[in-house]
C-alpha cells in the first residue's frame, strides 16, 4: 500500500518509484474529467521529492449495473477482494487509508461499520479503462509552460475539464483494460518481470474496458 497516496494530501494518486499515476473516474461514456491544476497532467516531483520520470492518467468509466448481464461489483465487495490479497498488517494500513479517503466535512468510508449499509450496496459495472501516457505530444492540454506569459496567474490555481480521445497514438496510447494498464505501469516502474510476479495472469477485476 506504499504506492497509494490518494487518501492524503498528495499531488499523485499512485507513485511507484518515479512513475506517477493520476486516477480519474467518470459515469460519462467518454474520458471527460475535471483537472484540479496542470500538475495533474504533467510530470513533476515525486511524493518523496525526486524527479518524476513518467506520468499516466488512468481514466475509468463506470455505470450503475441494473440488469445483471455484465460483470459488476459493489464497494464493500471490492474492498473485501483487496483485503484477501493483503497481509494482516497491510490490511490495517489499507483500511485506515480508505477511511481517510474523502474525509472532510463528512466521514470517510469505514469498512467495518458501513459495509452492510444499503447505500453502499449499489452494483457498478466497468464501461472502460484507459491508461494515457501524458508525455505524448499528441495530447493537447493546457500545461504550466503555456501559462508562463501570464505573470500574475498562479498556474496551479487553474482548473479545467479535459475530454481525452479514445485513441491517441495507435495501440500504445492509451492502453486499454484494467489488467493491461496495471501491467504496463508496473513494467515501466519496476522492470519487465514485475507485473507477472505482482499481478499474476488472472488478477481479480482484470477485465478489459
Amino acid at each position: 500500500m506504499t504506492s497509494w497516496h490518494g487518501s492524503g494530501r498528495s499531488s499523485r494518486d499512485f507513485q511507484i518509484g518515479t512513475v506517477g499515476v493520476e486516477v480519474k473516474t467518470t459515469r460519462k461514456t467518454s474520458s471527460e474529467h475535471r483537472i484540479q491544476g496542470p500538475y495533474q497532467v504533467e510530470p513533476g516531483t515525486t511524493v518523496t521529492g525526486g524527479v518524476e520520470s513518467h506520468l499516466y492518467l488512468f481514466s475509468v468509466g463506470i455505470q450503475e449495473a441494473t440488469d445483471g448481464s455484465s460483470p459488476s461489483w459493489t464497494l464493500p465487495g471490492l474492498v473485501d477482494g483487496i483485503l484477501d490479497r493483503l497481509a494482516a498488517d497491510t490490511q490495517v494500513i489499507f483500511l485506515d487509508q480508505l477511511h481517510a479517503y474523502g474525509a472532510g466535512d463528512v466521514d470517510g468510508y469505514d469498512h467495518h461499520d458501513l459495509a452492510h449499509r444499503i447505500r453502499f450496496g449499489h452494483a457498478w459495472a466497468l464501461q472502460f479503462a484507459r491508461l494515457y501516457d501524458m508525455s505524448d505530444p499528441k495530447i493537447s492540454l493546457l500545461r504550466t509552460a503555456d501559462l508562463a506569459h501570464y505573470k500574475s496567474v498562479v498556474p496551479q490555481s487553474i482548473e479545467y475539464t479535459v475530454k481525452l480521445p479514445e485513441h491517441v497514438t495507435g495501440a500504445i496510447n492509451p492502453i486499454h483494460g484494467l489488467h493491461m494498464s496495471a501491467n504496463h505501469v508496473l513494467r515501466r516502474a519496476l522492470g519487465p518481470d514485475s507485473a507477472t510476479q505482482r499481478l499474476g495472469p488472472t488478477s481479480p477485476g482484470a477485465r478489459p474496458g
